[in-house]
């Protein structure tokens, strides 16, 4: 049987994604499942909010310094026989811009792959599409060149205006 993996994406920062992770690990580990909760969106640094005491190693230190997964997980107080651990971001902005590239990416996928053999369940708090900077606007030209594509509303106008 495979572990089950969902990500809860917002639609917008604040809207209570990280909430609702812990709360599914919490009830999941109410009805005797282990869950893991990874934090994904290391710029919002929303789940070390709910980590008791000091947070030596995030999930950041994780993913740059190549650690293995149990180093940055923090059980969580929940009611039951099943646990709730969380893997939350915790760093300073060079270490956050660090954890933002193709290799980090890749072993992000290889730290999801540990938490799936550690947990009955695995939940990502991941961040807004919007927050994805490299996302719609910017594309490739024939010449490998990068341009800029102008987004428009849906009046034909630049829905910032």
């Amino acid at each position: 049987m495979t572990t089950p993996t969902a990500a809860f994406v917002g639609a917008t920062g604040g809207a209570g994604t990280t909430r609702l992770c812990l709360e599914a690990a919490a009830l999941l580990a109410s009805e005797g499942d282990d869950a893991l909760v990874l934090d994904a969106a290391y710029a919002t640094q929303g789940l070390a909010g709910h980590v008791e005491g000091r947070i030596d190693t995030d999930v950041t230190r994780l993913v740059t310094e190549q650690r293995p997964l149990a180093e940055g997980c923090y059980e969580v107080a929940t009611a039951g026989s099943g646990t709730a651990e969380c893997v939350p971001a915790r760093a300073p902005f060079e270490r956050v811009a660090h954890a933002k590239t193709p290799e980090t990416a890749q072993r992000l996928a290889s730290l999801v792959a540990s938490a799936r053999e550690r947990a009955d369940a695995v939940l990502l708090d991941v961040p807004p599409v919007a927050a994805n900077h490299r996302g719609g606007c910017g594309r490739r030209n024939t010449d490998g060149r990068r341009r800029l594509r102008r987004c428009h509303g849906p009046e034909g106008r630049h829905p910032r205006r």
